[in-house]
């Protein structure tokens, strides 16, 4: 974990100065937040970071499970601020409630501290919209509840979809999903997806609203540097994989065809080292895999557990190669893990794990960064060749093209969010 003042530093970079031109006001729910300083944070940081220019000033509550944010700004609950006797009782009804009922963890335990702490918010401020940003859920169903007491317009943020979402796979409770999904989407007055495929399928289901949708992608801060590492004359080459490991995130198809190619010497087994940074979970890595024993029994294969966001950036950078895990239950491609777009600014070769025709593989097509892209039905013999191909090529950074740069830029994409606001606060 990072250091107080690496943490004190990461959050007061993390809000730019409210400009003179900040004359609204924006509540931002953000369970997920500083000082958590994983992926899948970065979106609503730069939220609140770019969304002041765009003549907002943003008021974030988010959640306090990985400590507290010290920015002015911003609300880490639950704090002694909401744990009162209702807010407490209630968040305790709340965990009952989910346990013994919700088919999945939606983090609403949470929502009587959030729903405390927007209330000061709002009665201090005079808040002209809600951005509510998930996972998880209890985001979007505090901000349905804000609307409903106070009348405030409401954007939900879909990071992940809902009831297309591979990694909600009980089928017992799909209609759940579908039914809390029709119920968020009419309710909110704006519904924000991350790829073009997701606010299609959500047009072709909700015809009716579909001037709601809108789509704006995930991407990365210009102002964040990628720290530039030179590439090094090394025998043993790092292929580097950044981020937690999860559920059916599984490199099954990289581990085995890497255990083939060992077996068969095409490989050696002091010519590479596969580093893991971040959380792994059983059900991503299993022990019992015959390829993964395979792979740390020679000592390929190397565990870094969770480091912080700056040194995640350097070891991004350090590496030979990036592998990125894309895969899900239903091997459906339709989101993009973040750390896509901290990948592609590093400029290393990438190797994708990801379904056929996916927004990862169509993005890594034009970004102008060498990859290769293995789908998980590929012919082992043929994923074998090309691996053996991909890592046999130079390691040296390469720049992003313009396409890339301008259509994944975090400033632009805080510009469509307040244009998006100022939609449904005309309305």
């Amino acid at each position: 974990m990072p250091s107080t003042e690496t943490q004190n530093r990461t959050e007061s970079q993390g809000r730019a100065p409210v400009s003179g031109a900040a004359t609204k006001h924006v509540l931002l729910l953000a369970y997920y937040y500083l000082p958590d300083h994983t992926s899948g944070v970065q979106r609503a940081v730069r939220l609140a970071k770019y969304l002041p220019a765009c003549g907002y000033r943003v008021h974030v509550v988010g959640s306090s499970h990985a400590g507290v944010c010290t920015d002015s700004n911003t609300r880490s609950v639950p704090d002694e601020g909401t744990a009162k006797d209702r807010a407490a009782r209630l968040s305790r009804v709340c965990e009952t409630f989910q346990r013994r009922v919700l088919p999945y963890n939606e983090a609403l335990p949470w929502m009587p501290h959030a729903a405390s702490a927007a209330a000061e918010v709002i009665a201090k401020y005079p808040i002209s919209a809600v951005i509510s940003t998930s996972p998880p859920l209890v985001c979007h169903l505090t901000a349905a509840w804000l609307k409903l007491r106070y009348r405030i317009p409401w954007v939900a943020d879909f990071r992940d979809p809902l009831s297309d979402n591979p990694f909600r796979s009980r089928t017992w409770a799909r209609p759940y999903d579908r039914i809390l999904e029709r119920w968020m989407f009419a309710s909110a007055d704006a519904i924000i997806g991350v790829t073009d495929s997701v606010a299609a399928t959500w047009r072709k289901r909700y015809p009716r609203w579909a001037r709601k949708f809108h789509v704006v992608w995930n991407g990365y801060d210009p102002e964040e540097q990628i720290p530039f590492a030179a590439a090094q004359a090394r025998h043993c080459r790092r292929l580097a994989h950044i981020g937690n490991l999860y559920g059916a995130r599984r490199p099954a198809a990289v581990f085995s065809s890497l255990s083939r190619l060992l077996h068969s010497g095409i490989l050696a087994a002091d010519a590479l080292k596969i580093q893991l940074v971040g959380e792994v979970q059983e059900s991503a890595l299993p022990s019992g895999d015959e390829a993964v024993r395979k792979l740390r029994e020679c000592g390929i294969l190397e565990e870094l557990g969770v480091v912080s966001r700056q040194d995640a950036l350097r070891m991004t950078a350090e590496a030979d190669y990036l592998l990125l895990v894309d895969t899900n239950a239903r091997d459906l491609g339709y989101t993009v893990p973040a750390k896509l777009f901290e990948y592609i600014r590093a400029g290393r070769p990438i190797l994708a794990i990801t379904a056929q025709g996916s927004p990862v593989e169509q993005i890594l097509e034009k970004a102008g960064i060498p990859n290769l892209v293995i789908h998980p039905q590929d012919n082992h013999q043929l994923v074998d060749v090309r691996l053996a191909e991909f890592l046999s090529q130079p390691s040296r950074a390469h720049t992003p093209n313009a396409w890339f740069l301008e259509r994944f830029d975090g400033k632009r994409q805080a510009g469509q969010i307040a244009a998006i606001c100022g939609q449904v606060t005309a309305g």
